[in-house]
């Protein structure tokens, strides 16, 4: 029992840093992945979101489920760096920090990683609402206000992390 219990930190940490790929020729998740991460799977949602408010634009259901789809990837990789925010997951920024800064740069980071991730999910299930309504009745005023919230969250963490 014991074993099981040192053990499951290390497996959940192991299959959620899993969820967020890594890169070719990278065997380590690093804050760097991450990042590309991030921008790589929210642009699908973003350009639905662009394409969606273009009267001279008709986007698919299956645009809407897929950009949620790849939303997931980009939750997975924020809940790696919740559950794991050491080492080569923390940015540049607080290789420098020792004891208590180093703490309170983790607690900020975790803080804003949930935060992020939160906005994410949001944006998913809107995507996944919007795909499920009859075109006629969409309103893509939700979508576009969580696209720019997520600008904003992205940089406020450019300029605090």
């Amino acid at each position: 029992m014991k074993l099981l219990a040192l053990a499951l930190p290390f497996l959940l940490t192991t299959t959620l840093a899993s969820a967020c790929p890594l890169g070719e020729k990278e065997d380590v998740l690093t804050i760097q992945r991450v990042m590309r991460n991030f921008g790589r799977f929210i642009l699908a949602a973003e350009m639905v979101t662009l394409k969606a408010n273009n009267p001279n634009e008709k986007v698919q259901d299956k645009e809407f489920t897929e950009a949620a789809a790849k939303l997931e990837v980009a939750i997975s990789c924020a809940d790696a760096v919740i559950a794991n925010p050491s080492g080569r997951l923390l940015p540049d920024n607080a290789l420098d920090l020792e004891g208590e800064a180093l703490a309170d740069y983790i607690d900020s980071l975790v803080y804003f990683m949930d935060e992020f991730k939160t906005s994410l999910t949001e944006f998913r299930d809107l995507l996944t609402l919007t795909a499920s309504q009859k075109v006629e009745e969409r309103d893509y005023s939700a979508l576009t206000a969580k696209t720019e919230e997520i600008d904003k969250l992205v940089l406020r963490a450019h300029k605090r992390l």
